[in-house]
């Protein structure tokens, strides 16, 4: 299991994917892909249920933002 790291990261812009992946011209086809759509990212600790817990993350983060408060009040 790994135990280092946060298990949620601070955001981080996609261009650090891009620096860390640079030998990888592949993977920066698809980190080319996903500037198209996002901004940023998180890393998430990769214990097993890291798939569960950025899903879990992204929908509460998604659902506190101010534009989203109507949904609240109903």
């Amino acid at each position: 299991m790994a135990a280092k790291g946060p298990l949620v990261g601070e955001r981080e812009s996609l261009n650090n994917l891009r620096e860390e992946y640079a030998h990888d011209s592949v993977f920066l086809l698809k980190v080319e892909a996903m500037t198209l759509t996002y901004r940023d990212f998180r890393r998430m600790r990769g214990d097993g249920n890291c798939f569960f817990r950025a899903m879990a993350f992204a929908l509460t983060e998604k659902l506190s933002q101010p534009d989203q408060q109507d949904r609240w009040d109903k």
